[in-house]
């Protein structure tokens, strides 16, 4: 042979290990401490060569070296296929790793607006109340918070769902509280809940209409967004129901606009999980 690898180098490996973490083949033929045993003498020199350059035999290489005499051409020395391995795979962890989990390069389109520095923790109304929800519920949820020694844990978002809005906008297209449930306006509640130390949040939909069918804010981005600013909301869920078909990547955009442009801190979450 040629003494050199001429067989094409594998190179996406994410991770790496013994084989004799793998199962051994039960004949004692090809058992030897715990390691397989490879037979004839070039393949005991190519151990030998491994050991030296490794510091472990051959069987304890990762994998990647194993595959790479296998699938080598014949005219391939294993000495010299165990050796070049042995040099590529040693530096671990490789160029090829460092820049999978290279992380330098997350969020770099994100805003630095003091928001999402850390988890967001509170409580959300909709998995138990669902659409029966009202002013003094939310009261109560921020009391609760507070005197159970939540909110000095971080849970500081009370947070409203579906069910909050009247089920047709105003006589000027804005966004209306339902009435009967919460009689006093969000900003009152807004109000309440800042009072306590906690923060408000209140819920939307990137479709014409919300999950449970009240309005949407769907081209209304700019005028939903700078009402909710009035009001001191600090945290919009923004859901996915009733879309016309239109791709995420052209709905959510416009509402992340229009909260930025409002001057005020709101934490923008997209449920994207519904489509209809």
């Amino acid at each position: 042979g040629s003494g050199r690898l001429t067989g094409r180098w594998i190179r996406p490996i994410i991770f790496s290990f013994s084989l004799t973490r793998l199962s051994p083949l039960r004949h004692r033929r090809h058992r030897r401490a715990n390691c397989f045993e490879f037979g004839g003498r070039k393949r005991r020199r190519a151990r030998s060569i491994a050991k030296r350059r490794m510091g472990v035999p051959l069987c304890r290489l990762p994998l990647l070296l194993l595959l790479v005499l296998a699938l080598s051409p014949q005219g391939t020395r294993w000495p010299a296929a165990a050796a070049v391995a042995a040099r590529r795979i040693a530096p671990l962890p490789t160029a090829a790793l460092r820049r999978l989990y290279d992380t330098s390069n997350y969020g770099r389109l994100q805003l630095n607006n003091g928001l999402a520095l850390v988890p967001q923790m509170g409580w959300n109304s909709w998995n138990f109340f669902a659409c029966n929800i009202n002013d003094t519920l939310i009261r109560e949820t921020a009391d609760a918070l507070v005197s159970t020694g939540l909110a000095a844990l971080g849970y500081n978002y009370v947070n409203i769902d579906d069910c909050w809005s009247y089920v047709k906008r105003g006589n000027k297209g804005q966004l209306l509280p339902d009435p009967k449930t919460f009689p006093s306006g969000i900003k009152s509640l807004a109000d309440y809940v800042h009072g306590k130390g906690l923060k408000l949040g209140i819920y939307s939909d990137a479709g014409v209409s919300t999950c449970q069918v009240r309005p949407g804010s769907l081209h209304h981005e700019n005028d939903d967004a700078a009402l909710f600013a009035s009001w001191g909301v600090d945290y919009l869920k923004y859901d996915n129901c009733y879309n016309l078909g239109i791709p995420p990547k052209e709905r959510y955009p416009p509402m992340r606009d229009a909260l930025n442009s409002t001057g005020r801190q709101i934490f923008y979450s997209l449920c994207e999980w519904y489509n209809s």
